[in-house]
């Protein structure tokens, strides 16, 4: 009796325990499922009610769309594919045929009517859902900042050109100047032979004339170089091999004048061999404007002098123009700022920026002892 009063005993207690176990497990279940439906309820609610354009594309054909797919193309449902309107690539502008050449086609972005679309595509098993996200807002703006931009660059570039051609002028005047001192000494020796000629015509001899014409044939002669070397500072830009040391004699011989003027000693330190193919005109605008520039801060120093020197230096040529004129002492000095005076505020600013775009070089400085040294790299 007592044995089998405790197996219903334990019979009924299992019993419980599975009746138990099977409401935890249904009320699970319940909850597990509510889940899904929620979660399902969620996906539709966001794909239904996104604002960008959803679509499920399944064997080529459109299966299911939301609403903001429905109002753009201004159709219903049984309509879906049936869009009429012209789809095209925004990159290429090509157009494309159909939604499913946006898969096979890798199209990033298209523009149907004046709308632009980013293209998301993801692929679940055989079936397709393709995002469209209108960024015609994003693009538009683009396109206008695109356009200030180029814009701007023309400004900017109108500006640069203006601000070459004011440092031509000014180097070009600092140059005539110097050429019509130079000028007046071969001038008055022609001036002098005419007069000779002119007194001595009655008793002069042959050899005479001759000589007197091979004087004068020497002194147009060195005019006429006066000019083809200074057309030579200031003709197109070609690049050729170069003698540092003969350009920067060339160079010098424009300042003479003014050299003599203020008994400043200009040394050409340059290695006489040294050469280097590059733009003869851009090296010589810059050597040119950093020797008068010197000029003007050594008129009133004690033994004044310019030294010129060069190295070589990996793939560059360094050329250095030291002076003792006492040091630069402002900030920003190839910064481009107006000035009255010969309008030299735009020569360093001109110098550096045609060292770094023309040379494919640099411009720097470094104060010394009593004076400055700059330094000019240029690209071998």
């Amino acid at each position: 009796m007592n044995e089998k009063y405790l197996y219903e005993l334990q019979k009924l207690k299992k019993n419980n325990e599975l009746n138990i176990y099977k409401n935890k497990l249904e009320k699970q279940v319940e909850a597990n499922t509510r889940k899904i439906i929620n979660q399902q309820k969620l996906k539709t609610a966001i794909f239904d009610l996104s604002k960008n354009i959803f679509f499920i594309l399944n064997d080529k054909k459109i299966t299911r769309v939301n609403k903001s797919f429905l109002e753009f193309f201004n159709i219903s449902s049984k309509e879906i594919n049936k869009v009429e309107y012209k789809i095209f690539d925004y990159e290429t502008k090509k157009q494309i045929n159909s939604f499913q050449e946006l898969i096979y086609k890798n199209v990033k972005k298209i523009k149907i009517k004046k709308s632009i679309f980013e293209v998301n595509i993801i692929k679940i098993d055989k079936l397709y859902i393709i995002n469209l996200n209108d960024i015609t807002l994003e693009e538009n703006h683009i396109k206008l900042l695109e356009k200030k931009v180029k814009k701007q660059i023309k400004k900017l570039r109108k500006k640069e050109i203006l601000i070459q051609n004011q440092y031509k002028l000014s180097l070009m005047g600092m140059m005539l100047e110097n050429i019509s001192h130079q000028y007046k000494q071969p001038l008055h020796i022609l001036s002098l032979n005419l007069a000779n000629l002119e007194m001595e015509i009655d008793n002069i001899s042959k050899d005479d004339v001759l000589k007197c014409i091979d004087k004068a044939n020497k002194n147009i002669q060195y005019l006429s170089n006066t000019i083809d070397d200074f057309k030579y500072f200031f003709s197109e830009k070609q690049k050729s091999i170069i003698n540092l040391y003969t350009l920067i004699n060339k160079i010098l011989y424009f300042i003479e004048i003014d050299k003599t003027i203020n008994n400043i000693q200009i040394i050409n330190d340059i290695d006489k061999n040294l050469t280097i193919q590059s733009y003869p005109n851009y090296i010589s605008q810059i050597i040119l404007n950093l020797i008068f520039n010197a000029i003007e801060v050594l008129n009133d120093k004690v033994n004044p002098y310019i030294k010129i020197s060069s190295k070589i230096k990996k793939n560059y040529i360094v050329i250095k123009i030291e002076d003792n004129g006492g040091g630069v002492k402002i900030n920003n000095i190839f910064k481009y700022k107006k000035t009255s005076k010969n309008s030299l505020g735009i020569g360093l600013y001109m110098s550096k920026l045609i060292a770094k775009d023309k040379l494919k070089g640099n411009l720097k400085y470094k104060n010394i002892e009593n004076g400055v040294v700059f330094i000019l790299k240029i690209k071998k």
